[in-house]
């Protein structure tokens, strides 16, 4: 059986409260964006994503051969114009408000409105 730490969640979180930046450079699907971006961290992705790609803004996708350079490359550019950094997050924000909660709102009240018309 599998025992877990109860303070795990607790203490992902905080982390995530913590932090400036979540870079996810691997292709695969997962939460951790989603999370990141909710709680107020600027996402890097990778361009494979289809999760990355609907919330980061294009200049956040990492695609290619990139190295890790090119991220700290990023994130050094993104440090020196707080300008910049607020129009990234801006962006993910809406995003992330798009996809994350408008588009699951929608599919539940038409899932209420097709039920209850029968």
């Amino acid at each position: 059986m599998f025992t877990t730490n109860s303070d795990d969640s607790e203490a992902y979180y905080q982390k995530l409260s913590r932090a400036k930046y979540f870079v996810t450079i691997a292709n695969r699907v997962g939460q951790a964006a989603c999370d990141s971006a909710s709680m107020g961290c600027l996402v890097i992705g990778n361009n494979k994503s289809k999760l990355h790609n609907l919330i980061c803004h294009p200049d956040c996708l990492m695609g290619g051969d990139f190295k890790i350079k090119d991220v700290i490359d990023l994130i050094t550019k993104i440090e020196s114009d707080s300008d910049y950094y607020d129009m990234l997050m801006l962006n993910q924000n809406k995003n992330l408000q798009k996809y994350g909660v408008g588009y699951d709102m929608d599919m539940f009240k038409k899932a209420v409105k097709l039920k209850r018309s029968k």
